[in-house]
This record gives structure tokens, sequence and C-alpha cells, in this order.
């Protein structure tokens, strides 16, 4: 039953697992030519002058790409569940509500993890051709907050399609919204240095409110 249900979750977004990881590659080569011509354009000098002491972020066109992931991945899981009213039929399986959500959201939020995770250890293989190892450390501290981000875009996008009463869902918008934004400010290097576990530590909250409206669902609460 348990295998059955992880494979029918793969299903439902290995398409959007496969686009987002193509987005990712296509933000990647962009901002690979866009640094060649700053190269060419510029000068190396001017260039690392940019980077190293003014602190330009050279890949902060990705800066949301893990939020989009994370939401698009939840949206293609969780959607055709309660559009097609699939979602309350799938939490009377012969497992535990709880354990039902659990291993569905492990799922979708290990996909988004790997496709974030593999993504970043590709930005990383170019700061290496450009970079010492300093800029590379600061370039994984840096994104390391989006990466939370894109998990907790995930678990909300969920907790919002699942949870019935409105009143909730726009509360819960409101302070994904805040945390969120949060973790994607300010564009600079190496700013959550001594505050990413905490903001970790946090978002692990963001994993388990999907039980609490898929509770409602489940019983039909409506208010």
């Amino acid at each position: 039953m348990l295998k059955a249900l992880i494979f029918k979750e793969w299903l439902k977004i290995r398409w959007a697992a496969l686009i987002s990881f193509a987005v990712f590659l296509l933000f990647m080569i962009k901002m690979t030519l866009n640094m060649s011509y700053a190269i060419r354009i510029l000068g190396a000098n001017n260039f690392w002058y940019d980077i190293i002491t003014r602190g330009v972020l050279f890949f902060d066109d990705l800066l949301y790409i893990p939020v989009l992931t994370g939401a698009v991945i939840a949206a293609f899981q969780f959607f055709p569940e309660i559009s097609e009213n699939r979602l309350k039929l799938t939490l009377h399986l012969p497992l535990r509500e709880n354990a039902i959500l659990m291993y569905m959201t492990a799922m979708g939020s290990v996909t988004v993890l790997l496709v974030t995770a593999i993504s970043l250890a590709v930005l990383s293989q170019i700061t290496v051709l450009y970079f010492p190892t300093q800029v590379l450390n600061a370039v994984l501290l840096t994104t390391a907050p989006w990466l939370i981000a894109g998990l907790v875009s995930y678990f909300s996008t969920i907790t919002i399609f699942v949870e019935p009463i409105w009143i909730k869902r726009v509360f819960f918008i409101a302070v994904s919204y805040l945390f969120i934004s949060e973790l994607l400010g300010p564009e600079r290097y190496n700013v959550f240095t001594y505050t990413l576990f905490p903001f970790l530590f946090i978002a692990l909250f963001f994993s388990v409110s999907v039980l609490f409206p898929g509770h409602r669902f489940r019983k039909g609460v409506l208010k």
C-alpha cells in the first residue's frame, strides 16, 4: 500500500520536477552567459571588483526559482486531489490519516529538495570555474535560505490548498508570505550566517502545518 501511494505521488509530480530543473538550468545558462559577457566588456578586474568588493550577486536571477519550484510541485501534487475530490478518498486508505499526509508531503518535499540541491550543486561547479573557494562558501551560505524558502513554499502551498476554511487560509497565506520574504532578502552575501539555523528550526513547523487542515478536510469541517 505504501509503495503504491509513493509511486502515485511520483507520477503526479515527475513532470513538475523535470520542468523545474529545466528552468533552473536555463537560468544558470543565462547567468553564465552574462558573466562571460561582463568579463569581456568590463574586464576581469572590474568584474571581480563588483563581485568581491561591492558584493554583487552574480546569481540573483535564481532568487525566486526554489520558491516557485516548491509551489509548482505542491500544485501538481495536490490540486488534482482537491479539484477532483480525491483527497478525502485517499485519506480513507487503510493507513493512519496523519501517516498518509506525511508520506505524501515527504515524497514531494524530498523531490523539491533534490531538484534545488542538484541545481545548487551545478551552480557550485560554475562558481569554482570563476572564483576561489571563499566565494563558493559565500554562495552556499547565501543560497541556503533560498532552499529553505523552497521547502516552506511547498508546505505552505499544500496547506493553503487543503485548508477548507477561508479565513484560516488567508491567515496562513499572510504568515507564509512574511516568512518567505525574510528568507529571500536582502540580496547580499552571508546575511544569514548567524541566523540560518533559527530560521531552519522555525521552517520545520511548516512541515506539519498540513496535518491540521488535513484533519478538518477529512471531517468536512467548514467553519
